[in-house]
């Protein structure tokens, strides 16, 4: 007589499908320890997944970084003081801008640059802080550079076993987040629509704040008829969460899979800090990656002190 197969009572289901969770959960939080995605981190992965790898996966941080990137910053900087002391001091924003360039300024491989001009960006940095302070406004903070975690949730999926960490440039009291961007050039028409990091940060707003945030990008750009910004508003729907959900969750497949490739459409690929490695590697999920220091530091010169074999 055939053995007539088991019938599953609801409970043992449920306890079946707790099991897979809690299996499913210790595997992704095994591959990513800490137990959060950041917003830079995600955009690694989804502009060059092997270029995330090593930064985070591998964590080869750097001391280098670009011209534009630094300008950015600096710009960033300033701002952070203006919005933070409640727009009290524009000369206060303005050292701020230049005391950071003139101490990043040497991460800068100059000859590597189309602007070989430090002194050129210097001024660029505080024109374009000078349109955005100039544009005024009537922001009132709640929160400047404020690191917050939230959930990455789906509507029908539930949330992923690792949170998602940002840090929005501002939150105002009237809830909006405001996130500064820097530019040499005019911003696609509708680009806002699509950016990643509005859903982000509009999900931090969430979960922090129990609102759902317009979400506005101060964009300061600079041509040659000089610094110009544009502000552009955007909203989230749960659409957009689910959307991110699934992104994160792709990442999380690729980690547990270790399978990480080269994106030679990169924007920064031709000056990639790990260019040197990417190539000695072919791409090959960085199995080739140097073991001990002096070699990994021929491949990636600019190695952070604290990144990395350290013999």
């Amino acid at each position: 007589m055939d053995e007539q197969p088991e019938v599953l009572t609801n409970d043992v289901k449920a306890e079946i499908v707790e099991s897979a969770k809690k299996h499913l959960s210790e595997t992704l939080e095994a591959q990513v320890s800490k137990g959060y995605f950041s917003i830079s981190e995600l955009r690694a992965y989804l502009t060059c997944p092997l270029y995330g790898y090593f930064r985070y996966g591998k964590k080869l941080w750097t001391e280098s970084t670009g011209a534009a990137a630094l300008v950015g910053s600096s710009v960033h900087f300033g701002l952070a003081r203006w919005y933070s002391t409640k727009k009290t001091s524009r000369e206060q924003a303005l050292e701020y801008t230049r005391r950071y360039f003139a101490e990043e300024s040497s991460k800068v491989n100059w000859e590597n640059e189309k602007i070989r001009d430090p002194l050129g960006e210097a001024v660029k940095s505080e024109a374009m802080l000078i349109a955005a302070l100039d544009e005024g406004d009537d922001w009132e903070a709640e929160a400047v550079e404020r690191s917050m975690y939230g959930e990455i949730r789906h509507s029908k999926l539930g949330n992923l076993p690792v949170k998602l960490k940002g840090v929005p440039d501002l939150y105002t009291k009237s809830n909006i987040v405001i996130d500064h961007k820097t530019s040499y050039r005019a911003w696609d028409k509708g680009k806002e629509h699509k950016d990643m990091q509005a859903t982000a940060y509009a999900g931090l707003i969430r979960d922090n704040f129990g609102k759902n945030p317009e979400v506005l990008f101060n964009i300061i750009t600079l041509n040659s008829k000089g610094p110009n910004v544009d502000r552009r508003s955007t909203y989230r729907s749960q659409e957009n969460f689910d959307q991110l959900y699934m992104m994160a969750r792709g990442i999380l497949d690729m980690i547990e899979k270790k399978a990480f490739f080269p994106n030679p459409e990169a924007w920064f690929h031709e000056t990639c800090e790990f260019r040197g490695l990417c190539v000695d590697t072919n791409g090959q999920n960085g199995n080739a990656i140097p073991t001990t220091r002096k070699e990994l530091l021929r491949l990636v010169p600019k190695l952070a002190a604290k990144s990395g074999p350290k013999s």
